[in-house]
């Protein structure tokens, strides 16, 4: 990330595998130690947000494999990491709380989501590629 301030760079290579440290861990809370002491609903939105985080933890990583060839795909990782925030956020807190006050944050987040992986989309099918025949 050589036109990037070091230290934004750096939170780009460290943010998808602290968001994947959080993930497992928020997982086994989930499964240990909220397992009986929440609703059934909360704990599918615990769920829910633990494999959503992954998923966006594992798909940042992926991207910033293309970051050489293709530089705009950091904004992918910022995407993702804005709809983890947002997303699994606010499941997060629904299922502590009860509280659905932050609800509406959580299909916010899912568009973030998807445009991540909407540009991602853009960018491999402007990408040119180099085939010998």
């Amino acid at each position: 990330m050589n036109n990037l301030n070091p230290n934004i760079a750096r939170v780009f290579y460290i943010l998808p595998p602290l968001l994947g440290l959080i993930s497992v861990a928020a997982g086994a809370f989930g499964a240990h130690a909220l397992q009986n002491a929440l609703p059934d609903k909360n704990i599918v939105w615990w769920q829910t947000a633990s494999d959503y985080l992954m998923y966006h933890s594992l798909a940042s990583l992926f991207t910033l494999s293309f970051y050489t060839s293709l530089p705009q795909i950091r904004h992918c990782c910022t995407l993702f990491s804005i709809g983890s925030l947002l997303f699994c956020g606010s499941l997060f807190f629904m299922a502590l709380t009860s509280n659905k006050s932050l609800a509406i944050l959580t299909p916010i987040g899912g568009l973030f989501f998807l445009a991540g992986w909407g540009y991602m989309i853009w960018l491999f099918l402007r990408l040119k590629i180099k085939t010998t025949s």
